[in-house]
């Protein structure tokens, strides 16, 4: 606890805002959603993964710093998240259909911030998004108020603060839904946004995941449907109708109904029962064939060297398998 309080800053500054990640996939976001001339500097009071290696704001971690500080100081951390919140970009879609509010993934701000970070990673796309693991602390603030931890002021300001806090958790969620939804051959579906065929690695990198290199599907396409993503759209959705429930909050969405058909949806989607589990859903060859294999990359012969990738069936490996075995899957030049 004492090392996350030392790594609380206060940073201010303007993001660096770009386009969609890979145009070449469909997105639900347009790429001028956000027009660079109306971009306001952001301050922000945020936690950091780490002072020296990542001395700025995180949103995937923000979530889970906040579940340790709300237990410290809940008014602290409602305060953090608050400036979470004030830092989302508000936008609607066509035709004044309101498409909720985005939140850079990573909060670079001003020449210092940018000067600790790699050029390909300073730009924040309009449509990559990221765990919204700031619910998580709003739903332990929710149990601590529901068990009367709290004196009896503390506990009006904390609902106070809970109650002008879920617009912009409403905003979040819808932007969510909606810049993240799947296929339209399956509705109902959610996907990362910005995975891309190009990123040069054997598996597609997910960072908007915060889980980058857990192995999806090894072809990038509008037609995933990512079982993680879709629960967090579930457990977003319950704790939205904590807060309805609790607060007596109305609105227009009744979360707990949509809670229960996100999650029968998700049922219906991920569910396998030769599994026996939940499952992402994914292309994992071109041609419609299910097969356990391994993937090697070989490096060619050829003038500049390059690099190949090359499928090896999973049954020929063993623990005696040698590089020498491998190789002669790989071309010959």
């Amino acid at each position: 606890l004492s090392s996350l309080l030392g790594g609380i800053g206060y940073f201010y500054g303007k993001p660096i805002i770009g386009d969609s990640a890979d145009p070449t996939l469909t997105t639900n976001v347009s790429n001028s959603l956000i027009d660079a001339s109306t971009i306001e500097p952001i301050e922000l009071l945020s936690a950091t993964p780490s002072r020296t290696i990542f001395p700025r704001g995180f949103l995937w971690d923000e979530g889970f710093h906040q579940l340790l500080v709300s237990q410290w100081d809940a008014k602290l951390s409602l305060t953090i998240i608050s400036q979470w919140l004030n830092a989302m970009y508000v936008y609607d879609g066509p035709g004044d259909r309101q498409v909720g509010g985005w939140i850079p993934r990573e909060m670079i701000l001003g020449d210092i911030g940018r000067g600790r970070v790699p050029d390909e990673f300073i730009t924040q796309r309009v449509d990559i998004a990221n765990p919204p693991s700031l619910f998580l602390a709003i739903d332990s603030i929710i149990d601590q108020l529901l068990s009367n931890l709290f004196t009896e002021p503390d506990s009006r300001i904390i609902a106070d603060s809970l109650r002008a806090l879920y617009p912009k958790l409403n905003d979040w969620l819808v932007w969510l839904r909606h810049s993240q939804a799947g296929s339209f051959d399956y509705p109902g579906s959610y996907r990362w946004h910005g995975r891309s065929n190009s990123d040069n690695k054997i598996i597609p990198n997910t960072l908007a995941s915060g889980l980058d290199d857990y192995p999806r599907s090894p072809f990038a396409s509008p037609q995933e449907q990512h079982v993680d993503l879709h629960a967090w759209i579930a457990k977003c959705s319950f704790i939205m109708s904590r807060l309805q429930s609790v607060l007596d909050i109305p609105s227009d969405i009744k979360y707990d109904t949509e809670f229960s058909l996100i999650v029968s949806r998700m049922n219906e989607l991920h569910w396998f029962n030769e599994l026996n589990r939940y499952a992402d859903v994914g292309l994992y060859n071109t041609e419609n064939r299910y097969e356990l294999v391994v993937k090697f990359r070989c490096k060619s012969l050829s003038e500049p060297p390059s690099m190949v990738d090359v499928q090896v069936p999973l049954l020929i490996l063993n623990k005696d398998t040698k590089k020498e075995d491998v190789a002669v899957y790989c071309p010959p030049s």
